[in-house]
C-alpha cells in the first residue's frame, strides 16, 4: 500500500485503537518496534501498519470541519469568549450549541443574528425536542445566552425554553422481558457490564465510566464512582454476585488498577445499547440513561424506598416523582382494588435478571479484547459445519494466472501477493494427484 492509498477511516481506526502507543521508534536505526501487535490490536495488516507510520511518524492533529474554523474566526465568537470564556458551561456546552446554530444559519456571524434567524432556530427540526414540540431545553438555554453576550436581551421574552413536563417520561423504563432480549443482543462485554452495573446501581453514565479496579470494596459490597456533578466519589452498594462477575471481568481482559473498566466515548455505548434494543423489538429507545430509570422504577415497585433510591442514585426524591417513577398498573390495582400483587424483593430481581448476564458473558468474553481505546471484538472465526473444505481449482488456476500477467510494481501493491506462492505450491500438489486437504497442507509447510 502506497502512503496514498490511506483512507481516512482507516488512520482513525489506527489512532482510535491506540496505534501509535503500541509502536516506539528506534533513536539509532530508525526503525519500527511493535509492528505485528499494533497491527493485530487494530486489526490492520503489518504492512498497512508500515504506510501509516512512513507518512505520518507522529500521530496527525485532528483536523477541524471548515465550518468549526470559520465559526471560532467570527467576531460573534470573540464576543462570547469575552462574556462567558471564564466560565464551566462555555466550552462544554455553550460552543458546541453555538456551532451547531452557526451551521443551520449557512455560517453567519453570531454577532449579527437577528430576530428571524433565532426564529429559524427555534423552529428547526434538527432542535426540537418532539416531546415538546419546541426546540430541546438546554439548546434554547444556550441560545439565551448567546443572545444576551451579542447584545440582543430584548429577544430573551420572546424565544422562551420550554421543559418537558412532568411525569412524561414516567414509564421509560425496562421490564424484565425488555432487560433480557437486550442482554442476549449485546456482543461486547464491557457494554453488557455497563447495562447491568447501570440497573443495578442507578448511576449516571457520566458515573458509571469512571469505575476502576481499585474503587471496589469487596467485602463491603462498595463500588465508588465519580460524579462530576458533586465531584466527589460516591458509594454504591452492588450485589456480590455483580461485583463477582465484574472481578472476572477485570481479570479477563487484565485491567490495572487505575484504569476505568468502560473506555469508550458516551455515543459509542448509546449506540451499542440502542442497537441491541432494536434487534430485541424492544418498545423503547434504549440509551444510557434508560438504565437509571429501570433502576427507579423497579426498586420503587418492588417497595425500594424513595429514600434508599435517592440516596443510591443521586438524585432527589421530588425529582424521581415527577420524571422517574413510573407505578406499575398491578401495584395500582393492588393497592386501589385489593388485587394480587406479590412482586420478589429488588435484590432477588437483580439475582433473577444476572444469571442472563453471566450467560452472555461466558458466550462473548473470548470474541473480545482489550485495546488502549477500550474494549473491541476480534475478528470472527469462520463458522465451519464439521464437512471437508471444497477448493475451487479452476478459479485458483485462473488468480494465479492472472497474478502472473502483472508488472514487478502491480504485484507490489496486489492485496493476494502474499498467498499466491501458498496456493502455487498447493496447485503443484494437486497437479501430482495429491487429495485437496492433503495438496493445502502440505503447501502450508
Amino acid at each position: 500500500m502506497s502512503n496514498s492509498d490511506i483512507k481516512k477511516t482507516t488512520l482513525d481506526q489506527f489512532l482510535r485503537l491506540g496505534g501509535y502507543q503500541i509502536v516506539k521508534q528506534d533513536k539509532e536505526s530508525g526503525r519500527w518496534k511493535g509492528i505485528s501487535k499494533a497491527a493485530q490490536v487494530t486489526q490492520l495488516s503489518d504492512e498497512t501498519v508500515r504506510s501509516i507510520l512512513k507518512q505520518y511518524p507522529e500521530p496527525p492533529s485532528k483536523t477541524l470541519p471548515i465550518y468549526v474554523q470559520d465559526f471560532y474566526e467570527s467576531e460573534g465568537y470573540r464576543v462570547l469568549q469575552e462574556k462567558y470564556g471564564h466560565k464551566d458551561f462555555f466550552k462544554q456546552v455553550l460552543v458546541p450549541t453555538a456551532i451547531q446554530a452557526f451551521k443551520i444559519l449557512d455560517k453567519k456571524d453570531p454577532i449579527s443574528w437577528t430576530e428571524e434567524d433565532f426564529e429559524k432556530l427555534w423552529k428547526h427540526p434538527d432542535l426540537q425536542d418532539p416531546m415538546t414540540e419546541w426546540i430541546v431545553s438546554g439548546k434554547s438555554i444556550q441560545l439565551r445566552r448567546v443572545m444576551k453576550g451579542i447584545g440582543r436581551a430584548d429577544l430573551l421574552e420572546k424565544f422562551t425554553t420550554k421543559k418537558r413536563r412532568a411525569g412524561s417520561r414516567r414509564h421509560w423504563y425496562l421490564s424484565d422481558e425488555d432487560v433480557i432480549a437486550i442482554v442476549q443482543q449485546i456482543e461486547e462485554v464491557d457494554v453488557l457490564l455497563m447495562f447491568e452495573e447501570g440497573i443495578s446501581t442507578g448511576a449516571r453514565w457520566s458515573g458509571l465510566i469512571t469505575t476502576r479496579p481499585d474503587k471496589i470494596n469487596y467485602g463491603e459490597s462498595i463500588l465508588q464512582i465519580y460524579e462530576p456533578k458533586t465531584k466527589q466519589w460516591v458509594d454504591k452498594y452492588v450485589p456480590r454476585f455483580l461485583l463477582d462477575l465484574i472481578v472476572r471481568y477485570i481479570g479477563h481482559l487484565q485491567i490495572p488498577d487505575t484504569e476505568r473498566l468502560y473506555k469508550r466515548s458516551y455515543a459509542v455505548y448509546c449506540k451499542r445499547l440502542e442497537k441491541a434494543g432494536k434487534t430485541a423489538e424492544v418498545k423503547h429507545t434504549v440509551s444510557t440513561h434508560i438504565m437509571k430509570h429501570t433502576f427507579v422504577t423497579q426498586a420503587c415497585n418492588r417497595d425500594v424506598s424513595l429514600e434508599v433510591v435517592s440516596q443510591q442514585c443521586g438524585t432527589e426524591p421530588k425529582t424521581l416523582q415527577d420524571y422517574y417513577f413510573g407505578v406499575k398498573t398491578e401495584k395500582m390495582r393492588h393497592e386501589l382494588l385489593g388485587e394480587k400483587y406479590e412482586p420478589e424483593p429488588f435484590s432477588v430481581w437483580l439475582e433473577k435478571l444476572h444469571a442472563y448476564f453471566v450467560k452472555r458473558f461466558e458466550e462473548i468474553k473470548d470474541q473480545c479484547i482489550m485495546t488502549p481505546g477500550g474494549v473491541k471484538r476480534s475478528k470472527k472465526k469462520r463458522r465451519t459445519s464439521g464437512k471437508a473444505r471444497v477448493i475451487r481449482w479452476n478459479a485458483i488456476e485462473k488468480m494465479v494466472a492472472k497474478f502472473d500477467t502483472l508488472t514487478f510494481e502491480q504485484q507490489a501493491q496486489a492485496k493476494n501477493r502474499y498467498v499466491i506462492p501458498y496456493w502455487k505450491r498447493a496447485l503443484e500438489n494437486h497437479g501430482q494427484g495429491m487429495p485437496d486437504q492433503e495438496a493445502i497442507a502440505l503447501a502450508k509447510q
